[in-house]
C-alpha cells in the first residue's frame, strides 16, 4: 500500500520460518536436523530388524533341538521294540520251538 511516497512495512513475524530466514545457517540447520532424524529412525528401524531377526534364530534352533531329542527318543523306542522281537524269536530258535510249529502258525 503506498501513501506519500513511503512504503507500509509489515510487521515482522516471530515464526519458526521467520527465525530459519534469518540467519543464514537456518535453513541448512532444519534440512540437516530433519535428515539426523530420518537417520536415526533408520538406525533404530535397522537394529530392530536384526534383533528380531536373532531372536527368531535362536527360537528356531532351540525348537529343532527339542524335536531332534524328540526324533532321537522315538527311534531309539522302536529299535528297541525290534531287538526285543529278535530276542525273543532267537530264544524260541534256540528252544526248538519254531521247528515244531506249522507254516501258517509262523506267518500269524
Amino acid at each position: 500500500m503506498r501513501c506519500g511516497g513511503w512504503r507500509a512495512r509489515r510487521p515482522p513475524s516471530v515464526g519458526l520460518e521467520a527465525i530459519a530466514l534469518r540467519t543464514p545457517w537456518g535453513r541448512r540447520s532444519v534440512a540437516w536436523a530433519g535428515a539426523l532424524l530420518i537417520a536415526a529412525v533408520l538406525a533404530f528401524a535397522v537394529f530392530d530388524t536384526v534383533r528380531s531377526y536373532r531372536a527368531t534364530l535362536a527360537d528356531t534352533a532351540q525348537e529343532l533341538d527339542g524335536k531332534a531329542r524328540i526324533l532321537a527318543e522315538h527311534t531309539a523306542r522302536g529299535l528297541q521294540a525290534v531287538e526285543i522281537a529278535l530276542r525273543h524269536i532267537a530264544e524260541q530258535h534256540r528252544s526248538g520251538t519254531l521247528r515244531e510249529m506249522s507254516p501258517e502258525a509262523l506267518h500269524a
